[in-house]
Order: structure tokens, then C-alpha cells, then sequence
């Protein structure tokens, strides 16, 4: 599948044009199709695990063990290991459910060594994919994002969306030095939201929550990525801490460009700190973002009030004025329409492709680029006041 390709031609909306992009040629034959060939034990174990996990609204880590399987692709068969994937219900609960594959020793697909297969609701279809291809064009960490069909058994399930992993290959796919990436434990935070405890207490677990690294098996056979686990990690308690600020902690410019595509985007679900993911740059000794489970909203919720709400804690990272001022450096670009014409454009092409293939699974989908170009005017309304508090009136932009 051809990935981010030119157009000529531009769509230009406003919020009111109510614009949607609806599939346009339903008979182009699939890019991609994996046939997983899953055997009766393993089967039979899936099955038993999402019993499970249904009657309680929660996957246990138990529920998720590796077992053996094929996958078949190209007329090749490669030998892989399976897992279900997803704490909660909408990766398991339905026909389709969610699985991680992790290819044999020396094998990658697409470059990818491990990688998730999911239903295209679970991650709201197209959105995802802008949220991942905008970063990109930030030259913000992202995740291989793409769509495939997928077999099981021989019964198609239509597309489901391939999400590249945190293993070693994601330093490859960013063109960034091989170091590590970390994220705040987050065993504890499923099972206190189903009890509905509230946000005061989902604090106390995020700050009590150690850091870990992904990819734990290779990074400690490695003396110098051991290092660089140990410096991610006392950077992140420090900042979680208030010992030290948010532009000492982190790459001021990447972080601000993170936020802003939170923002145009309306991604609160990647802003919670449970599913925030982190790289750690060891050449500038700082930690960088990484795009990871934004489930970005169809509908515009109330999140522009002075700074975003998006998600637990995020205040933290707006208590650092140098950081607050960076980040309304990058609103105003970014929410200049321009910024979205010129995005679209560039992405047309793949954009239509991609409409073709959830067309499948959801024949009358659409996918609504105003509401996009709708969460900019939002933000410019905005922007005057938060400048004001912040820039003095010579650096404001009228």
C-alpha cells in the first residue's frame, strides 16, 4: 500500500460546508490481506479468555499469552506468535477482537517485527491515521499506521488497522538513534476506572507509578540502553515531581508541536497519562513524545477553555511558561486553514485509498475533514486571550 502520495487537487471547507469524504470506488481489490491460520488450542484459549474477560468488562494479563500461529501473506506462510490485545471491551468484546503479532526472530512485515491488528472502530477509523500522518509532518515521533484485510481461519473479517509496536524498530521508522522508550506503569489504572473512583484517585496511581521500558527483554542485555533507562527515568520523576520544568525535561519544540496536534485533532484519549509514551533523546539528554492510542473524537468536545483539558494531569506540562508560550507558538500556525488545505492536498490520494478499505467493514462511513477545519476556528477564537496573558503586546500575533 502506497502511503502518503500527492494530489493536485484541494478541498477548501468551512465548518458550516459541513464537508465529508465518502468512499469513492468500492471495487479496487484489497493492498494488503493476512491470513492468520490460528490452531484449536489456541483457539480454544482465546475463546475461554474472552469469556472471561466479558464477564468481569476486563482482559487480565493472564488472558493474554502468547500462543503459536501462521500467518500467511503473499503466498508465504511464516510461523508467528499471537496474543489478544486491549484491556477493555471494544477490542475483545465483539466478532472481531484484537490481536498482537509478534513476528520469529529475523522476520519483520512492512519492516515491523511486532505489531497490533484491530478492528478500525477501536482506534475511530481514518482518525487515527491523521493523527499519526500530522505528526509526522511534525517530525513528532508516530506509529506505522496503515490498514489491512485480515483472515482468521479462512473467515474475513474485512479491514482491521496494523499499529506498529514499541519494539526496536520504531527507532528505524522515525530515523531516530536506538536509545529507549518508556511510559508510566499502568497495571493499576484499568481495573480503578471500572470501579469509577474518579480522577482523584487515578492521580495517586499516576503518581506513585514507576516508569518502565518497552521492549524490557533486549533493552537489559544492553549496558549502554540500561544507562539510557535509568536517565529517562529520573528525568520523568523529576518533572513528575516538580523538581525540574517541562522544558528541562523535555524537547521543548517536539512537545509543543504534540500538544498543538492534540488540539486540532481533539486526541484527549493519547493525553492521558496512562498512554502517554516516551523517547528518550540521548544526544540532548531531554524526552520526546511519541504518538500512541489517540482514538481522536468524532464529536468537538469543550476542551478549549484556557489550556487544554485533555486528559489526567495535563496541567503539569503547562506550568512551565517557556513551554506555554512555545505551544501558542505552534496553535497559531497550526490553525491557520492553510495549514490544514495543505495538509489534505498532500494527502489526498491515500486519504480516498484508505475511505475504500473501512468502506468495507462500515459501507456508509465518512470521514469528516470539517470538523477538523471547525476545531481550528475554535482555537482561534481562543488564541487572542491565552497570547495576551503570555507575550507581550509587540510579539502577539494579530
Amino acid at each position: 500500500m502506497q502511503l502518503f502520495s500527492n494530489c493536485d487537487q484541494v478541498d477548501t471547507v468551512s465548518a458550516k460546508d459541513n464537508l465529508v469524504v465518502e468512499s469513492t470506488n468500492m471495487n479496487k481489490s484489497p493492498r494488503v490481506e493476512f491470513y492468520l491460520e490460528i490452531g484449536d488450542e489456541a483457539m480454544g484459549y482465546f475463546d475461554e479468555q474472552r469469556t472471561k474477560a466479558k464477564e468481569i468488562g476486563l482482559l487480565k494479563s493472564e488472558g493474554k499469552k502468547y500462543q503459536r500461529a501462521k500467518l500467511r501473506y503473499n503466498g508465504d506462510s511464516i510461523v508467528i506468535k499471537l496474543k489478544l490485545k486491549g484491556d477493555l471491551e471494544d477490542h475483545w468484546g465483539g466478532n472481531r477482537y484484537s490481536v498482537r503479532v509478534k513476528m520469529a526472530e529475523e522476520e519483520t512485515m512492512f519492516g515491523l517485527s511486532e505489531f497490533a491488528l484491530q478492528p478500525p472502530y477501536t482506534r475511530n477509523y481514518m482518525n487515527e491515521w491523521l493523527f499519526h500522518r500530522m505528526l509526522r509532518a511534525e517530525g513528532v515521533m508516530s506509529l506505522d499506521f496503515r490498514f489491512v484485510k485480515v483472515f482468521i481461519n479462512g473467515k474475513d473479517l474485512k479491514y482491521y488497522n496494523m499499529e506498529q509496536y514499541f519494539s526496536d524498530d520504531i527507532f528505524k521508522t522515525n530515523k531516530v538513534e536506538r536509545t529507549v522508550v518508556v511510559r508510566f506503569n499502568e497495571d493499576e489504572w484499568a481495573p480503578l476506572m471500572l470501579a469509577n473512583v474518579g480522577a482523584k484517585r487515578s492521580l495517586e496511581v499516576y503518581h506513585n507509578a514507576e516508569v518502565e521500558v518497552m521492549n524490557k527483554n533486549v533493552v537489559k542485555k544492553d549496558p549502554q540502553r540500561i544507562k539510557y533507562f535509568e536517565r529517562a527515568t529520573e528525568i520523568l520523576k523529576k518533572w513528575r515531581s516538580d523538581s525540574i520544568s517541562t522544558s528541562q525535561a523535555f524537547d521543548v519544540e517536539k512537545m509543543a508541536r504534540f500538544w498543538a496536534v492534540s488540539n486540532i485533532v481533539n486526541t484527549g484519549h493519547a493525553n492521558c497519562w496512562n498512554n502517554r509514551r516516551f523517547y528518550y533523546n540521548a544526544q540532548n539528554d531531554v524526552i520526546e513524545p511519541i504518538g500512541y492510542d489517540a482514538n481522536p473524537s468524532d464529536t468537538v468536545r469543550r476542551v478549549f477553555v484556557k489550556f487544554p483539558s485533555l486528559g489526567y494531569n495535563c496541567s503539569d506540562f503547562f506550568k512551565d511558561d517557556d513551554f506555554a508560550r512555545a505551544f501558542l507558538i505552534e496553535m497559531r500556525r497550526m490553525s491557520d486553514p492553510k495549514y490544514l488545505d495543505a495538509f489534505f492536498k498532500t494527502n489526498r490520494d491515500t486519504i480516498n485509498d484508505m475511505i475504500d478499505m473501512i468502506a468495507e467493514n462500515k459501507s456508509k462511513y465518512k470521514f469528516n475533514e470539517s470538523l477538523i477545519y471547525y476545531n481550528q476556528g475554535v482555537i482561534r477564537e481562543k488564541l487572542p486571550k491565552w497570547e495576551e496573558e503570555y507575550f507581550k503586546e509587540e510579539e502577539r500575533v494579530e
